[in-house]
């Protein structure tokens, strides 16, 4: 085979592992509630908690959250299993003395509002909270944290004030106040968080189980075939 050949078929290869690589990406993380006001035991004793809304564990090492103001500017890392929390606490793990922090950051929230974004390891935004002219919700007075309660949205309609003073760290969030029919956006989820019965995802059939089995050789006959094709291709050009 000519070096134009190998040249030409490498560049397939490359495209084809690239989508492959697209189409395998699962990301369904959220920034679920944030206790901007801190607790009844100090304002600085601010947390902010994300939530895996995919059947999948994701790796956050090189994902940031980050206000557009510079502060607070959180590296993230570690692993945040599907259909769990992850709980960052301001400057150290006291802030909530009952719950292990999953992280640790430092700098802390205007309480008239911030632009929250999460960002994952390419940079690209994955969910964002808008509050720049002010929070949603949450009560300073009440020590009442804001809570997500749809998933598909990030606008002010997807933020609720808790129901309870201090929130629901690490758990489901408080019962929203009315139904709100929003269709989502994310392939994995349809419901609010706090309509859920579990955490936990649902059980993959056997047949999507035997389906993805077969995905990865499938891929490989198409790229095989595909490479074949152009050879063949580029050889029948010379020769004529």
């Amino acid at each position: 085979m000519s070096t134009r050949a190998k040249v030409f078929c490498f560049l397939i290869l490359f495209l084809l592992s690239g989508r492959i690589i697209q189409a395998q990406k699962v990301e369904n993380i959220i920034i679920s509630e944030v206790a901007w006001m801190g607790t009844d035991l100090s304002p600085f004793d601010e947390w902010l908690e994300l939530y895996n809304n995919s059947s999948q564990a994701v790796s956050l090492d090189g994902w940031q959250l980050l206000a557009q103001d510079g502060s607070p500017a959180i590296s993230l890392r570690g692993i945040i299993d599907p259909g769990e929390y992850f709980l960052l606490e301001r400057t150290d793990d006291t802030t909530l003395p009952t719950i292990k922090a999953d992280l640790i950051y430092t700098g802390g929230l205007n309480n008239q509002g911030e632009h929250l974004m999460l960002l994952n390891k390419a940079g690209e935004i994955i969910d964002q909270a808008n509050c720049a002219d002010g929070w949603f919700f949450g009560s300073n007075e009440e020590k009442k944290t804001m809570e997500r309660k749809i998933f598909s949205i990030s606008d002010k309609a997807a933020w609720q004030t808790s129901t309870a003073a201090g929130g629901t760290p690490k758990a489901p969030n408080s019962q929203p106040a009315e139904e709100t029919n929003v269709p989502s956006l994310f392939e994995e989820s349809k419901d609010p968080i706090s309509q859920k019965k579990s955490n936990k995802p649902e059980v993959i059939s056997e047949n999507q189980k035997r389906l993805g089995a077969y995905i990865p050789l499938m891929i490989g006959i198409v790229i095989a075939l595909s490479s074949a094709g152009v050879a063949l291709w580029l050889k029948q050009q010379e020769t004529n």
